[in-house]
């Protein structure tokens, strides 16, 4: 049996969900998630996955305890409990790690598996598992159609939970310079781009960054975090935040000539290698 430990807002958990299938498809196998109590009562994060067209099972009780044997010492104590109990993968490093190439079944999955790399075999099944769930989306189908239809930009600023003091120092916070800048890029590249601004943060996004005539502020408090996510996965470019959320719509853009402005500094804590993180051919600034 494999089990993967969901864990973070949506964005990390899609992450999760694709390198526990594509160790499950390598192996013939199928998997369940974990969900773990956190994030169950996390009322600004919910499980992503039910938005989407991902099959997921979640394991029971009596089967996660066949791989950690004191659930409440392993959130506290993981890589203690890790030694004690049987067939357990802790991500060692935020970089891709090859060995998970090598896991075997059984094995229960704790990571975030943040680069593409864990999955670049099964790529379209993801795309496929990841296409959001008709129903979620109806208010704003008609919106993600006019997006496709012209040279838009979703641009994804990211500000209210990493504006707090805890993660400015380990995260970062994109500075207005950046967007300004990653914005000319896409100019030189996209004659007559629509830029629509993605952002929990209006009034800084107006304060800070000149916007062109026919740009377009997309308040984030005012539709839902899956609605927002379709909107910019329906794009023609983007340009992202540090942000897993950001790069799954970058990710999840169709489009074969999509340009993609990736932040080059992922976080401002140093030692965390972010090489594997993004794609060939994102542009990083």
């Amino acid at each position: 049996m494999i089990i993967v430990r969901l864990q973070g807002g949506l964005g990390n958990q899609l992450f999760q969900y694709a390198a526990a299938k594509a160790l499950a498809t390598r192996l013939g196998r199928g998997f369940k998630s974990e969900i773990i109590t956190s994030l169950q009562k996390d009322k600004l994060r919910t499980i992503a996955l039910n938005d989407l067209q991902a099959p997921f099972e979640l394991a029971t009780p009596k089967e996660i305890r066949n791989f950690i044997q004191f659930p409440l010492l392993y959130r506290h104590k993981p890589a203690l409990v890790a030694r004690m109990g049987k067939h357990i993968y802790r991500e060692p490093h935020f970089q891709y790690d090859p060995h998970f190439l090598t896991l075997t079944d059984p094995v229960y999955l704790d990571g975030f598996f943040q680069s593409p790399k864990y999955f670049q075999d099964i790529e379209e099944l993801i795309r496929q598992d990841f296409q959001v769930r008709s129903e979620q989306v109806q208010a704003v189908m008609q919106k993600g159609k006019e997006l496709t239809a012209k040279s838009s930009v979703a641009i994804h600023i990211r500000r209210g939970d990493f504006a707090n003091a805890k993660a400015v120092n380990y995260h970062g916070i994109l500075t207005s310079e950046y967007y300004m800048k990653a914005i000319e890029v896409i100019k030189s590249k996209v004659p007559g781009a629509s830029f629509h601004f993605f952002s929990d943060d209006i009034a800084w996004v107006k304060e800070k960054i000149p916007m062109d005539k026919g740009s377009e502020l997309v308040s984030l408090q005012t539709t839902s975090s899956i609605e927002d996510f379709y909107l910019m996965t329906k794009c023609q470019h983007n340009i992202i935040a540090n942000s897993s959320f950001s790069w799954w719509t970058a990710w999840l853009n169709n489009n074969p000539g999509k340009n993609v402005i990736a932040p080059k500094k992922w976080f401002v804590v140093e030692g965390i290698n972010t090489d594997d993180l993004i794609p060939a051919g994102w542009i990083r600034l």
